[in-house]
């Protein structure tokens, strides 16, 4: 049983800042590799953190989503709090973009499309992020998104409020509500925080587009301009949800080839797009697709009369038909 620090073999550290490190380790009684975090102790002492802590680790135990890091188990050591997960040896984005990997418009509408699966689900649960970046983001060769760090940002906002000596305050950092105006502040923080760190490429691509004299990516403008959106949160008229920006996403992966990209059902053909990770993992049911496309609008006027006066027009033609017969017999 793991029960100190001890028990770990540190391989490699990943992230070292304080008050909060994590590390590359395995498990010395099973060398089973994992993904250690460890907090520094004076944080691991602070009460709105350890409740921040404590309050999350159920819901960290029952997320289950293949886009985020498996949360296995956690203990304190020396008056250190840690956890650990599953490994990710995927990279981050970060280090993609800084090591200078390219990423289409349409790499990071996937991107983008699988984070939003991954929050929704959490968002289920009553369970936030509090600081996605491109950082926790971690991209696989093959762009198969896997996100870690769930809740480490709103444990130390919770300390922080705790520390300034706000004991209300820390306990609705510690616990956000899951209705109400601050959970909707919580997964809004979500949606605004994964725009930002999508933005930051397709900013970039457009204007080294510009320099060169070159035209943009396809794509970029539309996808900007929902980022942009996202971003500003208190803009939006009513709450959107992971599910909705998703939906909107999923809308420009499998769009056309322009930069204006219609919805769905304002195309006039159906647009043809590459076979993609998200297609293979997340495909809905035949018999959903099927349903998405069935007409849902009642019939127009038009169609109504077109309906209504076509008896009439073969019985006329009928009657006259009649009439010439009888009339070469005559």
């Amino acid at each position: 049983m793991i029960s100190k620090l001890s028990d770990f073999q540190v391989d490699e550290t990943l992230h070292a800042a304080a008050p909060w490190s994590v590390c590359s380790a395995t498990i010395s009684s099973t060398s089973h590799p994992v993904r250690l975090t460890v907090f520094e102790q004076e944080i691991s002492r602070q009460p709105g953190f350890r409740r921040a802590f404590k309050t999350d680790r159920g819901m960290l135990e029952t997320l289950r989503h293949q886009s985020v890091v498996r949360f296995l188990g956690d203990g304190e050591s020396d008056g250190r709090l840690f956890f650990w997960t599953e490994a990710c040896e995927s990279r981050s984005l970060a280090s993609a973009i800084r090591d200078g990997r390219p990423l289409l418009v349409e790499d990071l509408i996937e991107i983008g499309w699988q984070v939003c699966s991954a929050l929704q689900q959490a968002h289920n649960l009553g369970l936030s992020h509090g600081g996605i970046s491109p950082d926790n983001i971690l991209l696989s060769d093959n762009l198969q998104v896997c996100i870690a760090d769930f809740g480490v940002h709103r444990w130390l906002k919770a300390a922080h409020v705790s520390e300034k000596g706000s004991n209300e305050g820390a306990l609705q950092a510690a616990s956000p509500p899951v209705s109400g105006s601050g959970w909707r502040k919580e997964v809004e923080k979500d949606l605004s925080d994964l725009a930002t760190v999508l933005a930051g490429p397709v900013r970039r691509m457009i204007r080294e587009a510009t320099e060169a004299g070159i035209a943009r990516p396809q794509g970029s403008g539309s996808l900007l301009r929902l980022l942009e959106r996202m971003e500003q949160p208190n803009d939006l008229a009513q709450s959107v949800s992971a599910r909705d920006m998703q939906g909107r996403l999923g809308e420009l992966l499998i769009g056309g080839g322009d930069d204006e990209i219609p919805l769905l059902d304002q195309r006039e053909q159906p647009a043809k797009s590459r076979r993609s990770i998200v297609d293979e993992l997340f495909d809905p049911p035949a018999g959903n697709r099927h349903r998405q496309i069935l007409p849902t609008e009642p019939a127009s006027a038009e169609t109504r009369w077109q309906t209504q006066i076509l008896p009439i027009i073969v019985v006329l033609l009928l009657i006259i038909i009649v009439l010439l017969v009888a009339g070469l017999y005559r």
